[in-house]
């Protein structure tokens, strides 16, 4: 009778077939924020996970183009920055794929600095082959709003447990012109 105890105690702290065990494989998967990181990591912190995307393009004398994509989220740098991995696939032949004749892959990494109250985000992709550093950010309302060199913002807006929505805009002056939108829905 000892060893039925044994393993029903067993059982129960390794959580088998529960969400206990569910959360363990998110964690090993997603990883967790680091308890001395800045509360501002859980600004992105709560996009983690896995996300399907629908974005919509604007293309030169051609209008809009829908495509499908995949973002996955996680925690990385033992928990203090997130790191973001964008995948399309060239038989969706989106935007991004077309031009390169492959897969399309793209990553950022990004760290809040509390001495400068703001996000640094580096951005590296496959279709190009190239690195973009100095994105800027800041939480402003409910919305992460990015920064980069030549006018673009990028906005995160109307983030929930379950979808979000993205915008890229060029910006100047007074004037706006919508370059890409998305809206992703939580899969994990």
């Amino acid at each position: 009778m000892g060893s039925i105890l044994a393993i029903i105690l067993l059982i129960s702290i390794l959580g088998c077939g529960t969400e206990n065990s569910r959360m363990v494989s998110l964690k090993s998967i997603y990883g967790e924020i680091n308890s001395n990181a800045p509360k501002e990591t859980l600004q992105f912190g709560q996009l983690v996970g896995k996300w399907n995307v629908t974005s919509s393009d604007s293309i030169p004398n051609e209008g809009w183009h829908e495509s499908k994509a995949t973002w996955i989220f996680k925690y990385s740098l033992d928990g203090y920055a997130i790191e973001d991995t964008w995948f399309e696939k060239f038989s969706d032949y989106t935007n991004n794929t077309k031009g390169i004749g492959r897969d399309y892959m793209g990553k950022n990494i990004r760290i809040f600095d509390p001495k400068m109250n703001q996000w640094n985000i580096s951005w590296i992709e496959n279709g190009k082959n190239t690195m973009l550093t100095g994105i800027k950010g800041k939480e402003e309302g409910k919305n992460l709003v990015l920064n980069s060199a030549g006018g673009a913002e990028i906005t995160f807006y109307n983030i929930t447990q379950k979808s979000f929505e993205w915008k890229y805009e060029l910006v100047s002056g007074d004037q706006r012109t919508l370059f890409s939108k998305m809206f992703a829905k939580r899969v994990e």
